[in-house]
This record gives C-alpha cells, sequence and structure tokens, in this order.
C-alpha cells in the first residue's frame, strides 16, 4: 500500500510492504514520481528538511540499520520521531515524547495561569483554564490517548494540583470543583473525546481512504441506525489494541444503547454522553 496525506503543505507519504526492503523501494518510487512532477511545475523538494521513518514494535530487532535512504542522489535522513501536524509520532506509537511534550506545555501554562488568579473573577479564570490547559490535553487525544496508565494519571495530578488554585475554591473538595464546573477527569476527558470522533465518523463518515471502512457496524434492526454496536475486528496484536480503532469500537460497545444513537443531533449526543460520565462517577463514589 502506498498513498500519502496533504495538510496545506505539509506532504507525508507512507508505504506498508511485507518486508522493510519493499517498504524503502516503494518510497523511493514515490518521491521519484514526486520529484517528476515537482520539476514539470517548477517546484523543489526541500531534501534537507524531509526525513524518513520506519514504525516497527519496540523488541523487534530484525528491523534492518537504514540510517538514510537515496532518492535520485538525494539523501533523506531516518528519524525515530518527527511532529504531524502538532503529534509527535514516534517509531514505536507509543507517544512517550509527546507526552512529555504535553506535560512541559501544560506546567507552561500552569504557571502563567497562576499570575492571572488574583486578577480575575471565577468564572473568567474557569474560561481560561479550559481555553489554554484543557486544550493541550484535548488536542488530537483520540490519537495518543492510548498511553499507559501512570501517563495518565501524571497528567491528572496536573489537574488536581491546577483547580486547587482555583479563585474561592482553596479550600473546596475536588468533588465539588469538578460538580460545579462541568469538568472531567483526564481519563474521562480521553474517553469524551474518542467517543464524540467516532460519533463523527459513523455518523458523517469521511473521504479520506484509509480512514473509510474503519468501522464494520453490527445492528440487529438493520432497518434504523439509531442504535449501533461496531464489530471487533480479529486480531492477536498488543499493538492493534492499543490503536484509535480499537478503544473506539471498545468504548462505544461498552456504551447504553441509550447513548449510542447516530441519529440524533451531536449536540444532544454530547448531552447524552456527558451525563452517561457523570452516573458512572455517581455510582463509583456510592461504592467507594
Amino acid at each position: 500500500m502506498e498513498s500519502f496525506l496533504l495538510f496545506a503543505d505539509d506532504l507525508a507519504i507512507y508505504v506498508a510492504k511485507k518486508t522493510i526492503e519493499e517498504s524503502i523501494k516503494g518510497c523511493q518510487t514515490a518521491l521519484g514520481c514526486l520529484m517528476d512532477w515537482c520539476n514539470v511545475n517548477g517546484l523543489e523538494i526541500s531534501f534537507s528538511k524531509t526525513k524518513f521513518i520506519i514504525f516497527h514494535k519496540a523488541h523487534d530487532h530484525s528491523i534492518p540499520a537504514f540510517n538514510s535512504i537515496d532518492v535520485r542522489g538525494n539523501k533523506i535522513e531516518r528519524v525515530n520521531c518527527f511532529k504531524y501536524l502538532g503529534v509527535h509520532l514516534d517509531s514505536n506509537l507509543d507517544f512517550n515524547f509527546h507526552f512529555q511534550q504535553i506535560l512541559k506545555k501544560l506546567n507552561q501554562v500552569k504557571g502563567c495561569l497562576k499570575h492571572f488568579r488574583k486578577f480575575v473573577t471565577f468564572p473568567v479564570y474557569v474560561t481560561l483554564f479550559k481555553t489554554y490547559f484543557l486544550s493541550v490535553i484535548d488536542y488530537c487525544s483520540p490519537v495518543w490517548r492510548n498511553i499507559c496508565q501512570s501517563k495518565v494519571e501524571s497528567i491528572n495530578y496536573l489537574l488536581h494540583s491546577k483547580i486547587r488554585n482555583f479563585p474561592g475554591y482553596e479550600r473546596a473538595s475536588e468533588e465539588k470543583i469538578f460538580e460545579e464546573t462541568d469538568l472531567l477527569s483526564i481519563r474521562e476527558r480521553l474517553d469524551l473525546n474518542s467517543l464524540m470522533f467516532t460519533w463523527k465518523l459513523l455518523r458523517f463518515g469521511t473521504n479520506i481512504l484509509h480512514v473509510q471502512g474503519l468501522f464494520q457496524i453490527f445492528d440487529q434492526n438493520r432497518s434504523s441506525i439509531s442504535s449501533t454496536t461496531i464489530v471487533v475486528q480479529p486480531h492477536n496484536s498488543s499493538s492493534f489494541e492499543r490503536s484509535f480503532r480499537f478503544s473506539a469500537v471498545f468504548l462505544w460497545n461498552k456504551l447504553d444503547r441509550t447513548v449510542r444513537k447516530i441519529d440524533i443531533p451531536f449536540a444532544k449526543f454530547k448531552e447524552k454522553l456527558l451525563v452517561h460520565f457523570i452516573k458512572k462517577r455517581e455510582e463509583l463514589f456510592v461504592v467507594n
């Protein structure tokens, strides 16, 4: 498989073959065709800014040591991590480096918000918090959400330490602040974003070829799309279980059928989803 993603002037070519050697040849062929097109249209590829990466399992020692590839005399350097549209993709897709960048940004925002606390009202502070702090967590979270639980707890710790600084709520319990500000825990936010993205894919579809057909819907009542169940694809890989595809299917199928509806407006679905998370939290508090 050879394909590409283009966003403005940012182009990513991806190749998947049976062997690394075949993938490298496929990449060289694709770049050669791109060079021909650029020459015809008076454009030039900046090979100094062009990199390639090999995605593989963490403990796979059979990966050949390609430090660079040659495309018609131009060297392209191999990297183990690169930033694409704001997300750091590493060769094992465990998103460790991206997680470190998130922590770095959150700590920077935390310091800035601390200076504003004495000069703004509580509603304004909450708006600033959601805009500058939570937006860092929400950005592309369906892609990287399957980081290990200890990393989620690290972000959650920052969240909890920050909400204790809310003006007028210094001595309030975390439960009270969460309730009065409609805040979710980090894991709840990650689940919420994944489910909303899944709803949009199921409802509207997509024109992105490698995303089309991502989910196979099963419904006993085939004449209605009011409540859907997604088929879990057969697999025997832990890497697949860390993917967005698997986690989205798992989360979606766990929802109550009254929530799992794609024939309602998005705002209504989000409202049902928030009620679902709050209800789960209340049940947890009762159990504890």
